[in-house]
């Protein structure tokens, strides 16, 4: 009896928890409708890989909804709202792009023995 109902406890928990991380994060009040958009970073031709992009309007009601993305290795960006929200207002063009240099490796303590 107490089996059944330690399963029964665990599958509802599990489902609980699956249910809560697949939700998407709600909206703020007053965000705009947003949509899908991707784009792809070139320079002379060639893919611009590790860009981040900023987004901005000139309308003054969407300039509080931070629009970025960051390029992956293809040059390719998905572009996202306030950092979670996938798409971006209309009237929303690329403001400016920014390659970041490659990061150092992290230093690695030498064993003492």
């Amino acid at each position: 009896m107490n089996i059944c109902r330690i399963a029964s406890v665990f599958a509802f928990s599990t489902a609980s928890v699956f249910a809560v991380g697949c939700s998407q994060p709600q909206k703020p009040d007053g965000m705009p409708e947003l949509y899908p958009c991707v784009v792809k970073l070139t320079q002379e031709g060639e893919p611009l890989a590790d860009a981040s992009i900023l987004c901005l309007s000139d309308d003054p009601k969407l300039i509080r909804w931070a629009v970025t993305g960051r390029a992956d290795a293809n040059g390719v960006a998905k572009i996202f709202t306030m950092g979670k929200f996938e798409g971006a207002p209309s009237a929303i063009s690329p403001s400016s792009f920014r390659k970041t240099p490659p990061q150092p490796p992290t230093p690695q303590a030498f064993p003492t023995t």
